[in-house]
């Protein structure tokens, strides 16, 4: 049934994952290019590890570089982790549970509209590091299952691959784990060995591809221009907090009363109502009414659906509030069976473990949830069960599962609200996506104006970020930097540095889109990267624009 309804997913939002103008076409160029002889972090600037985008530029050299290779890739991505989630889950929930936990990660987080899902991802390091992230986390559970050192030695490698993936993911997978052999040892097995597995294979693997790359790029640009952009990333951090994530406060206010009170006294209610709907004559048809009411009242007219449960982009809302119930939750946990910890209450803790020290980054909250709140809707499915039990503890678990998947079936609805506006197909050579009329009207207009006006050994600088007409086109874009966000070209030399490329390029062409961007708090490009823009008007001509369509894209001549 799980695999029936992934399929199903999959099948009714193919090819409308991404956003066609903001990041996804980053990745996809930067990987485009790696497959063509490009080396990461020399000719292609990133503040990501290479796993991800060197593991698409792989499967580009292998079966050519095309969109339904990416699909494809996403899509077995996606199923991989679903598998894991579901051996984690399945260790401190009932498996209809678990069911309605991966059904809610693939409608609110997994097949997400728009930028952040794991089939066509703003940035495959996400999605490859919460992928190993989590294969770490299942090794040491396993391990605490049935000890076998070469599960600690897997661990230690995947969390090496998540950390050369995405920094932080690594970093919180290594202490979710080290806490894991620490609090829960294996009979038998010191403790100084264990750490020992977990450390070691992993640090053998990250100093070899980190030397790898430090014998092709110098130290310098490897980590001041790349890794660790410093001024890049406290500038981008500030803002994202600033503009994106709400004040804890009045979020953990509403998350009380509806996570605390009204899920679980529905589920409650529900549980009573089938355990009288188990019984006779009329009491079992006030069991089926209550049933059916605690169920009926999530699509009641003026229900205020659950925050969590609907999209949430330039708010960033969505499960904002579970690093602070996890810790909670992992206390509990902890407390409650500290001598004799039930295999449940230890993946709890581990599970806690991560999830906090994931938050940190972020303030304490869970960013981007489709990455980093993966076991968000699992511990929803934990917390709503196990206020219910209070009150029913024998159908507590069924109550809660048919509760959470009410809330589940909703948000799926207000998800499908923004697919269905995906009704415009851009189709070339490279594969096909679909978008919204507005926003690929435009865009097919620009790619079939590069197409006939420019050849493939031209380069093509297309800014701020919509990269990909870069990809469809088949033009590169000149220089190492990735995009011209705020916060990218950072300083005065940034900018300088890329206005020398492109002088040293010849670049005749440049694509300038009307982006703006309200998570900085800019607009266009000339409120943050002024010098560019001054330089373009200077020397360059406008030969065509796209017309007077909300997004908007203007082509410059030499």
């Amino acid at each position: 049934m799980l695999a029936a309804l992934f399929a199903a997913i999959a099948g009714v939002t193919w090819a409308r994952w991404g956003n066609v103008r903001v990041d996804c076409g980053v990745a996809l160029e930067t990987a485009a290019r790696l497959a063509d002889g490009a080396i990461l972090y020399r000719d292609v600037h990133s503040v990501y590890g290479p796993v991800g985008v060197y593991a698409l530029a792989g499967l580009f050299r292998l079966f050519g570089t095309h969109l339904n290779v990416v699909y494809a890739a996403g899509l077995t991505l996606l199923a991989a982790e679903s598998s894991l989630l579901w051996f984690i889950s399945t260790r401190f929930l009932p498996r209809l549970s678990c069911a309605v936990g991966l059904a809610a990660f693939w409608v609110l987080l997994g097949f997400q509209p728009d930028l952040f899902n794991w089939v066509l991802p703003n940035t495959f390091a996400s999605t490859f590091g919460a992928f190993f992230a989590t294969a770490a986390l299942a090794c040491a559970i396993g391990d605490l299952e049935a000890r076998d050192d070469r599960k600690l030695v897997l661990a230690s490698l995947c969390v090496a691959a998540a950390g050369l993936s995405k920094l932080e993911f690594g970093a919180a997978s290594f202490g979710a784990v080290v806490i894991a052999v620490l609090l829960f040892p294996a009979p038998g097995r010191s403790r100084p060995w264990a750490l020992a597995a977990i450390v070691l294979p992993g640090l053998v693997l990250a100093v070899a591809v980190i030397a790898f790359f430090v014998a092709l790029v110098s130290w310098r640009t490897l980590f001041l221009d790349n890794l660790f952009r410093i001024r890049t990333f406290r500038i981008a951090q500030s803002a994202y907090l600033f503009h994106l994530f709400p004040p804890l406060g009045p979020v953990l206010g509403e998350t009380v009363l509806r996570y605390g009170l009204e899920l679980p006294a529905r589920a409650a209610i529900l549980a009573a109502g089938l355990g009288l709907a188990a019984t006779s004559g009329r009491r079992r048809l006030a069991g089926l009414l209550l049933a059916v009411g605690a169920i009926l009242i999530a699509f009641a007219p003026g229900y205020t659906p659950l925050p969590d449960f609907q999209r949430s982009f330039l708010n960033q809302r969505q499960f904002v509030w579970t690093p602070l119930a996890w810790a909670l939750v992992g206390v509990w946990a902890w407390t409650r069976s500290r001598k004799t910890p039930s295999a449940a209450a230890r993946v709890i803790v581990i599970l806690s473990a991560f999830n906090v020290l994931a938050s940190l980054r972020w303030g304490f909250r869970a960013a981007w949830p489709s990455y980093y709140a993966v076991f968000a809707p699992f511990l929803v499915l934990l917390v709503t069960q196990s206020i219910a039990g209070l009150a029913a503890p024998r159908r507590a678990s069924l109550g809660a599962a048919l509760v959470v998947a009410s809330a589940v079936f909703a948000g799926a609805a207000d998800t499908w609200k923004y697919y269905a506006r995906d009704t415009f197909t851009l189709d070339y050579r490279r594969g096909s996506i679909r978008t919204m009329p507005e926003m690929g009207r435009p865009l097919k207009a620009t790619v079939d104006y590069l197409l006939a006006n420019t050849s493939p050994d031209e380069d093509v600088a297309v800014v701020p970020e919509e990269r990909l007409i870069n990809f469809l086109t088949g033009r590169r874009h000149p220089g190492a930097d990735q995009s011209l966000n705020p916060g990218w070209l950072a300083t005065p030399e940034d900018e300088i540095e890329f206005i020398e490329e492109l002088k040293r390029r010849r670049t005749r062409v440049i694509v300038v889109s009307n982006r703006a961007y309200p998570e900085y708090g800019r607009k266009g490009l000339g409120s943050y990267n002024p010098r560019v823009l001054d330089y373009i008007r200077r020397n360059y001509r406008l030969a065509w624009y796209s017309g007077p369509d909300l997004f908007q894209y203007y082509v410059f001549a030499r």
